[in-house]
């Protein structure tokens, strides 16, 4: 397999063009109507539609949405996988809460953080940062388990006070969750884990279908996902349409092959239709990320996928 590649100093802007362009999956009406169809039946049948199309797209034989709570606790991961979902939720708790710290530095808070003054004429002014009461998190699934989507969008809402979250992640077709995904719920006690997955997980939260409603929807995704999310848009709050990744690395001479190599792939294993470029100012440096890039791919258990990433 080779990879392509371009000399910005060298080949044509159309050559260049032809590499950085590509037509975006996040949109198209198919897949609109498809996830308007599903909302329809969402708000027709309840948690019933919720159930049917879970059947169908993801566990054929499955009898409630809901993970119990002895699912949870029996969650159980490999030591080693373990310890880096423990090493990182550390460092992503210490981030957010030294983020907030920052934030609201000059906040009084009793009971929110708060900071106000009076003017001349007696009238009091100032801010208030209440944390949101309930959020929605979409956790991806299907091809793989990510339970980096708990940690990055659960530690952030537990620090700022959020009071109650609510988990969506498709289930495999034994109708089981990932282990590492209700690991990692399981480390942080939320404990309101739904098998739900696309545009349905989002109905079911925006809407408050088979659940309490949820105040914002986070969370990334695939098309089906985000054009649910653009339909609840100004229902519930929304974080960002985060779709098909698409990675750009700046590597100069003194970039570690390896290192980059993993970050490009730790990226485009999401899908085949990932993207990712490296822009390096070494043409050697630029040869051993090429050959680590290959070598990577070679060994990994997404093998097909990353192949298909790269080649497209």
């Amino acid at each position: 397999m080779r990879l392509r590649t371009v000399y910005l100093d060298a080949d044509t802007p159309s050559a260049i063009q032809s590499v950085i362009s590509r037509e975006s999956s996040l949109f198209g009406e198919d897949v609109d109507r498809a996830v308007r169809k599903i909302f329809d039946q969402v708000k027709s049948f309840g948690e019933s539609a919720l159930l049917e199309y879970t059947r169908r797209f993801d566990a054929p034989n499955l009898e409630s949405i809901r993970v119990t709570a002895e699912e949870i606790e029996a969650a159980n991961v490999p030591a080693k996988v373990a310890d880096a979902i423990e090493v990182a939720h550390v460092r992503i708790r210490r981030f957010h809460e030294e983020q907030l710290r920052v934030a609201t530095s000059g906040y009084d808070r009793d009971p929110v953080w708060s900071w106000s003054f009076e003017e001349e004429n007696g009238s009091r002014i100032g801010q208030r940062l209440i944390p949101i009461r309930r959020v929605g998190v979409y956790v991806p699934g299907g091809k793989a388990s990510y339970p980096s989507s708990v940690l990055m969008n659960c530690v952030p809402a537990l620090v700022a006070g959020v009071e109650s979250l609510a988990v969506c992640c498709p289930p495999g077709g034994d109708g089981r969750l990932p282990d590492a995904v209700l690991y990692c719920c399981k480390l942080l006690g939320v404990d309101e884990v739904y098998k739900l997955g696309g545009a349905q997980a989002i109905a079911a939260m925006a809407l408050g279908v088979g659940m309490r409603r949820v105040d914002k929807v986070i969370g990334p995704g695939n098309a089906y996902v985000n054009a649910a999310k653009r339909m609840v848009w100004g229902l519930v709050g929304l974080d960002s349409y985060a779709g098909p990744s698409e990675a750009c690395i700046v590597a100069d001479e003194g970039a570690h092959p390896a290192w980059v190599a993993a970050d490009l792939l730790t990226q485009l294993e999401h899908s085949a239709d990932t993207v990712g470029f490296v822009l390096c100012t070494s043409e050697e440096r630029l040869q051993e990320i090429q050959a680590e890039v290959l070598s990577q791919v070679e060994a990994a258990e997404r093998r097909g996928l990353l192949e298909a990433a790269l080649r497209d």
